[in-house]
C-alpha cells in the first residue's frame, strides 16, 4: 500500500514540502495523519482538513484502497 501526502498553503510551509510518499500501511486516515504528525510535528498545532482522494473526509475514514492520497488542506476564505 503506498500513501502519498499532499500539504498545501501554510502546511506545506511548515511541513518544509507539497509532498512526500510512503510504503507504510495504515488502518485508517488518523492513522496516517498521527504518522505526519510525528514526521512534521510543526503541523500538529494548526487548523487543517484533509482529503482523502480528493474528497473531504473524516479521520475515521478507512483507507481501502492500494494507493490512496491524502491532502492536508489549510482553511479557505474567500467569497
Amino acid at each position: 500500500m503506498n500513501t502519498t501526502f499532499l500539504f498545501f498553503g501554510m502546511i506545506a510551509e511548515a511541513a518544509g514540502t507539497d509532498k512526500f510518499e510512503c510504503s507504510d500501511s495504515f488502518i485508517t486516515v488518523h492513522d496516517a495523519e498521527q504518522f505526519v504528525l510525528k514526521k512534521y510535528p510543526a503541523i500538529s498545532s494548526m487548523n487543517y482538513r484533509l482529503a482523502l482522494n480528493e474528497m473531504m473526509t473524516s479521520n475515521a475514514t478507512n483507507l481501502t484502497l492500494e494507493n490512496n492520497r491524502i491532502a492536508f488542506l489549510p482553511p479557505f476564505a474567500g467569497g
